[in-house]
């Protein structure tokens, strides 16, 4: 993990940007959660609504726009970056084989809450979302009245049709495709009522080209909550005790960078020269070399034979395969 003043000033200067549209954000934000925090679960900064109502008292006499409502979920996204703004930059070699890793089956949406802070920044590249190039990709959970559960994305690119868009995806619905389609539809029923104009953009969209896109980014948010992901998770934000005020947490002033695998992909990228070490000497058969196995689900079920049976489903994260600690690289890190 690293601090830098000189970096991150593009995520930094994202977030000024949103609070200079709702100068009131930050410190509405703040005061609903010393007011309300133990209302809503620990894993999310602040429920989307009271976004909207943060959004809303810029625009009080107007109908909420397609750029207004989205909006909202740029502040959502910025908001809970901003108390952490924690900056993930993944090992290449590790990085590879995470986007590489096909997702099937059901989403493991509890294995999700376990995102290392509030609202994350991945860094992604060679990612694109319909088709153009992503620098990173802002992440965090939220949850709504209705009991629905989303993971939000906020993109962050050069290109100015898809920098700071918002892409939901709503948990527990069954597969990343599930997923994308309950936002679809719910997408096309607000549009079908609110927005006629803008239907048939959403009826246009391409739920399977979403999946293909999203999947790597959904690979790295998950192997960020593995038990054993190959990180220094961070603490949790500074709280400092105000005189009138009580407890306040404080964003820190610059952003922070956590690598992610460093290990890990220094030991694949010895693999070639590890020596290999016999099985047995009396055989020519040697042990295979270290490598990674690719992340991938496992499913089983639980409870007695006879009776009330569940099928589990877990997210196995990339494991290191025949490594022992000696072949294990270590990182040396330079004291400042």
């Amino acid at each position: 993990m690293g601090m830098n003043k000189a970096h991150g000033n593009r995520q930094r200067k994202q977030v000024n940007w949103i609070s200079k549209r709702y100068p009131a954000a930050w410190i509405t934000a703040d005061q609903i959660r010393r007011e309300q925090r133990q209302q809503w679960p620990t894993w999310n900064y602040l429920p989307f609504q009271h976004w909207f109502s943060i959004a809303q008292a810029v625009w009080p006499n107007q109908k909420p726009t397609v750029e207004n409502i989205a909006d909202v979920g740029r502040l959502a996204a910025l908001g809970a970056w901003r108390m952490t703004q924690g900056i993930y930059r993944f090992d290449p070699d590790l990085y590879a084989a995470l986007i590489e890793t096909p997702l099937t089956g059901d989403l493991p949406d509890t294995l999700l809450y376990r995102l290392p802070e509030w609202g994350v920044y991945l860094e992604t590249p060679g990612l694109t979302y319909t088709g153009r190039p992503l620098i990173g990709v802002y992440a965090h959970l939220t949850h709504y009245r209705d009991g629905n559960i989303d993971l939000r994305l906020l993109l962050d690119s050069l290109h100015p049709e898809i920098n700071l868009f918002p892409v939901p995806i709503r948990l527990g619905k069954g597969s990343l495709l599930d997923s994308i389609h309950a936002v679809l539809a719910a997408a096309r029923e607000t549009a079908a009522r609110d927005y006629p104009d803008k239907l048939a953009i959403i009826e246009a969209a391409d739920a399977d080209a979403d999946v293909a896109e999203l999947m790597p980014i959904l690979a790295l948010l998950l192997y960020l909550c593995a038990d054993e992901a190959d990180y220094s998770r961070p603490h949790p934000p500074r709280i400092v005790h105000a005189q009138k005020q009580g407890p306040l947490m404080t964003p820190p002033q610059n952003v922070r960078y956590w690598t992610v695998g460093e290990r890990i992909g220094a030991t694949l990228r010895q693999t070639d020269t590890v020596t290999q070490i016999p099985v047995d000497p009396t055989t020519t058969h040697q042990r295979p070399r270290p490598h990674l196995r690719r992340a991938h689900w496992h499913g089983y079920w639980v409870g007695p034979k006879e009776g009330d049976r569940r099928f589990i489903l877990k997210w196995i994260a990339p494991t290191l395969i025949n490594a022992t600690p000696d072949t294990l690289i270590p990182v040396i890190h330079p004291i400042q």
